[in-house]
């Protein structure tokens, strides 16, 4: 995995990236199920409270926006992901789900 750079001010954001900032919804979807409970909950803490300014910043760009600010909304999908499963889950998985790895994502992003 590789750390990527943020917008200077989610700066303190960037250590996160290495572990939630993937590019793909598949990637994004596997870095959650395989992730242990408590390291979501990190996540999900670290950047709930950041959510709102990454929310406002990132409606001022497009997808054509530079690599920075792209890697921020990768790490804003991530958060979505955890969000489900510290909200309402409170697990990495679908509790009573059907096993996560027949579940096919056909999504570029």
């Amino acid at each position: 995995m590789t750390t990527r750079q943020l917008p200077a001010q989610f700066a303190e954001l960037i250590p996160l990236t290495e572990a939630w900032g993937q590019e793909t919804e598949t990637e994004r979807n596997n870095a959650r199920v395989t992730s242990e409970m408590e390291d979501v909950q990190a996540f999900y803490d670290a950047v709930m409270p950041h959510m709102e300014n990454i929310l406002a910043f990132l409606g001022k760009h497009d997808d054509t926006a530079a690599a920075p600010v792209r890697n921020l909304a990768f790490l804003a999908k991530s958060f979505i992901e955890a969000s489900v499963c510290v909200e309402l889950f409170h697990a990495t998985t679908v509790p009573d789900g059907f096993d996560y790895r027949r579940f096919k994502i056909f999504s570029p992003t």
